[in-house]
């Protein structure tokens, strides 16, 4: 169950170019919106993987190209508080439901708590997923974050087999069922942790 939403992964151990204001940008003051949404309007239908690295102002700090659903990255390179945003290809071609694509990837979060990002962003050609560090801190280290996803993802699992049981399992209720995969394990995580994530439709 869920197909795996690919991500960006730290090296080492351990459209138009407008933007609009939504949930994901809660907080975002005028410049942020303009440079970090615009960045994503331009790449998010990729087809292959890019991380961009804002400071906290929201002005460019690097850019990361990858190959495919993957982009790996030196984490001494990133500055902490940054907000990193990345484009997730898979749903490119994708019809119906699938065009969301996926939220993200235990690779995502590992390496947005392992340089302590303000914030990490996805975006897929319809969708963007915004997870904000609260004040205190992520709260938990990236070792236990990735087994706590591990565990998010069994239960989700499990609910979705169980779904997909007590309906039908035809192609729309099993699209249903792996797009909203990592959304629900991510749901499960910011509760848990106290995470601010959210969502929005492009």
């Amino acid at each position: 169950m869920g197909r795996n939403s690919g991500g960006i992964t730290s090296s080492g151990k351990g459209g138009s170019s407008g933007g609009s204001k939504g949930a994901t940008e809660k907080g975002y003051t005028a410049k942020m919106v303009k440079n970090i949404v615009g960045m994503e309007q331009k790449y998010r239908r990729n087809k292959d993987e890019t991380l961009h690295v804002f400071n906290s102002k929201g002005d460019i700090v690097s850019s990361i190209g990858g190959k495919g659903a993957q982009v790996v990255f030196d984490p001494k390179k990133i500055p902490a508080n940054s907000i990193l945003t990345h484009n997730h290809p898979r749903s490119l071609g994708e019809s119906g439901i699938r065009r969301i694509g996926n939220s993200f990837s235990s690779d995502d979060i590992r390496s947005a708590i392992r340089v302590n990002a303000k914030e990490m962003r996805a975006v897929t050609p319809t969708y963007t997923f915004s997870i904000k560090r609260p004040k205190g801190g992520w709260g938990v280290s990236a070792d236990e974050a990735t087994k706590a996803f591990a565990n998010a993802n069994r239960t989700v699992s499990k609910q979705g087999h169980n779904y997909l049981n007590q309906t039908k399992w035809n192609e729309s209720n099993i699209a249903r069922a792996e797009v909203t995969h990592f959304h629900k394990v991510m749901k499960m995580l910011a509760k848990k942790y106290g995470w601010d994530y959210s969502k929005k439709n492009n």
